[in-house]
């Protein structure tokens, strides 16, 4: 269940508030300035707390798709290398090739299904789950030095922003179905977006536990 815009709980749907529905149309000079902003908060983010925090935590760069794949079989399911190519929006045989790298890192292991030995599932390793501990520790020391002294109040404000722009991404033109916001391997394991679990997303098959 998502938390909605106005923080409270809106059963998966954010609700806007008469502020957000109210907003006259920005000028060409503000969007472009947001823009820029957005993208510079893009790539600040990816260098700080995907590249160096990994790097710091782990003694090695890893890159952000394994990252991702870490993060994804750490919610302690077992996924398929399909599952795992959805999720991250890329073809089986590109994961594919992800996944061997991690496997020869000892990161991660293939598991024989029990129900159908066809079938193969992947898992951390107990190096794996080691690292994947070590990199959220880093990304929140990080964090908590970034917003030392700041409120819980504009902290939360701060993070309902996000979630609120987040969703207004998402929603401005494709369907949440063509793209996956890899939210659920993220915290708490909720979905921000309105409808977000519905059909398509690589998250509605939570594999065998």
């Amino acid at each position: 269940m998502s938390r909605g815009i106005d923080g409270g709980r809106a059963g998966g749907v954010f609700r806007e508030n008469a502020t957000v529905r109210n907003t006259k149309r920005a000028s060409v000079e503000a969007v472009d300035g947001f823009l820029k902003g957005l993208l510079v908060l893009s790539r600040t983010v990816d260098h700080v707390l995907e590249s160096h925090a990994v790097k710091r935590a782990v003694g090695e760069k890893l890159s952000g798709t394994r990252a991702q794949i870490l993060r994804l079989l750490g919610q302690g399911r077992r996924r398929t290398a399909s599952q795992v190519a959805r999720y991250l929006g890329v073809t089986k045989p590109a994961v594919t090739q992800v996944v061997d790298s991690l496997v020869r890192q000892r990161l991660v292991r293939r598991v024989p299904a029990t129900r159908d030995r066809r079938e193969v599932h992947l898992r951390l390793t107990d190096k794996g789950r080691k690292f994947l501990r070590s990199i959220q520790q880093t990304q929140r020391e990080t964090l908590r030095a970034v917003f030392q002294g700041v409120s819980q109040r504009d902290f939360e404000r701060w993070q309902r922003l996000l979630e609120q722009l987040a969703v207004r991404l998402l929603t401005a033109g494709e369907k949440f179905e063509t793209f996956c916001a890899q939210c659920e391997a993220l915290g708490d394991g909720t979905c921000i977006v309105p409808a977000g679990k519905g059909k398509g997303c690589p998250m509605d098959d939570p594999g065998p536990p």
